[in-house]
């Protein structure tokens, strides 16, 4: 099983309704400040909150992009998003670092 679908049938497990909206994470890692406000602008566009920060300095001179909205989860929408956030993120020479339903657990073991 595979992202999308493995991340609905964990939130189906642990009770969450995939009929109804749920508050989603996104999460991107971008070269600078500039990438940041660019793609943030593109998101708050479609109605996401959006925040950014610099990575600790020791680990480089990244940032970390954070994205929120309530969505309604579908295998083929999400795998639709994460192809679209993919691609804004190499377009400010970032990488789209994946999502995750707020207050869902991660599995164990891994």
């Amino acid at each position: 099983m595979r992202g999308a679908a493995r991340t609905g049938t964990n939130l189906r497990a642990q009770g969450g309704e995939l009929f109804r909206p749920q508050e989603v994470d996104f999460f991107f890692d971008l070269p600078d400040a500039g990438a940041c406000q660019r793609l943030a602008a593109t998101l708050g566009a479609r109605e996401f909150a959006v925040d950014f920060r610099r990575v600790d300095a020791e680990v480089g001179d990244r940032y970390t992009l954070h994205a929120r909205k309530a969505i309604r989860i579908s295998v083929t929408e999400m795998q639709e998003t994460t192809r679209q956030f993919r691609e804004l993120a190499t377009q400010q020479q970032g990488r789209y670092d994946g999502w995750a339903a707020s207050g869902m657990m991660r599995p164990s073991g891994r």
